[in-house]
């Protein structure tokens, strides 16, 4: 489903946000956050149910191998992905200095997964390539679904 910018500016408006306020722009890092913290809880939730001891944590990754599910390549690029996006995109937006390098984690692993890399003349540059979509992230989900109902 695409959300066309026609369809935003009316929201913006209607909610009296001001001109030039971009739903796009202040949504975007919500998606992300939101799909991490649904699949910790996901996961969380299958090890409760099958009585599986995990760690409290944000890690996306290791708390899918308590889980005991089995995670792709790709897959793994998208948890570590949606972790940083839980930790920055909602408990930390705003990184300390020593925090700095931390940080950069999620600005690498957005361009990593989100972009393809291209050239312009003898320049290096991205261009989005389309994989943060609900697709893709459902078929994590129901994968995590799938295991927390058998």
């Amino acid at each position: 489903m695409v959300c066309h910018e026609g369809f935003r500016n009316n929201i913006a408006e209607h909610l009296k946000l001001g001109s030039g306020f971009s739903m796009g722009i202040a949504c975007y890092p919500v998606f992300p956050m939101l799909c991490g913290l649904s699949l910790e809880v996901l996961y969380k939730a299958i090890c409760v149910r099958k009585d599986i001891k995990f760690k409290s944590s944000h890690n996306l990754i290791i708390l899918a191998k308590d889980a005991q599910i089995d995670i792709t390549d790709e897959e793994s690029k998208f948890l570590k992905f949606f972790t940083e996006s839980i930790i920055w995109n909602g408990k930390y937006p705003v990184p300390s200095d020593k925090q700095k390098h931390e940080y950069d984690k999620l600005t690498e692993l957005h361009y990593d997964l989100l972009f393809d890399k291209i050239k312009i003349g003898s320049l290096d540059g991205y261009t989005p390539n389309g994989k943060l979509n609900w697709e893709n992230f459902n078929n994590i989900w129901l994968k995590g679904s799938y295991n927390y109902h058998f």
